[in-house]
């Protein structure tokens, strides 16, 4: 019987952005970003990923717990790509 790459074939994934952390608190925030984002074809799909966590620093959960920190980090991520938008909610509207 063969087996799996198992490897290769997680590199290719979304979820292969959730085994690059070691803290569980990182892998759960950057499990949500990834299923939340997860639509389309891969390739986009792991570029909006990889520059969302990009701007969230080498600790998701703790961008994210400093509300500051994670709302300049997602007003950069507005210009990053539709996914970025869609998932960030920002809209072409302009700011009052």
């Amino acid at each position: 019987m063969r087996t799996a790459d198992v490897v290769t074939r997680r590199a290719n994934d979304p979820v292969d952005f959730v085994h690059r952390y070691d803290d569980p608190n990182d892998r759960e925030v950057v499990a949500l970003l990834a299923a939340t984002l997860a639509f389309g074809n891969v390739v986009a799909v792991r570029r909006s990923i990889a520059r969302v966590l990009e701007l969230l620093g080498p600790t998701p959960h703790r961008a994210i717990d400093d509300e500051r920190r994670l709302a300049r980090a997602l007003r950069a991520s507005c210009t990053a790509s539709t996914a970025a938008r869609t998932w960030r909610g920002c809209s072409r509207r302009p700011r009052r």
